[in-house]
């Protein structure tokens, strides 16, 4: 793992890079990290739509060869936040029984994550043929 400063600045980068190249120029973006050992994620994504804006939470130990695939991650939900949160998911909350809701929604969010992924590893897969993001 690299200095804490030096992965701090290049997420700051990476972050402006990838918000513009994903359209979200116009959001405020606020890094934050995780220092609790027994957090199971790479990094997380919390928004205010209305606002645009998002805080990122990359988890402290992140290598620096994972953080750029975090980060484009976590920025591809802010992108998709607004459909994956929408009203109709929480009014259905009301008119279903909750075990069924809780089950379609676990199942739900299993789906996001992976459609999510797919994306990021495309969009990593063609920015690497010709960009030096991991250069600085």
């Amino acid at each position: 793992m690299i200095t804490d400063d030096k992965i701090n600045d290049t997420a700051k980068v990476l972050i402006e890079r990838w918000y513009n190249y994903l359209g979200l120029g116009d959001w405020i973006i606020d890094i934050r990290w995780n220092t609790d050992p027994d957090w199971e994620n790479q990094g997380d994504c919390q928004c205010t739509y209305g606002r645009k804006y998002a805080a990122i939470t990359l988890k402290s130990t992140v290598t620096f060869e994972n953080l750029r695939d975090t980060i484009i991650h976590e920025l591809v939900h802010v992108v998709f936040w607004r459909s994956f949160n929408s009203p109709v998911l929480l009014e259905e909350a009301k008119i279903i029984p909750k075990k069924a809701y809780d089950l379609w929604f676990k199942m739900f969010e299993e789906s996001v994550e992976y459609d999510i992924d797919s994306l990021t590893n495309a969009l990593c897969r063609i920015k690497l043929l010709n960009d030096d993001d991991l250069r600085f």
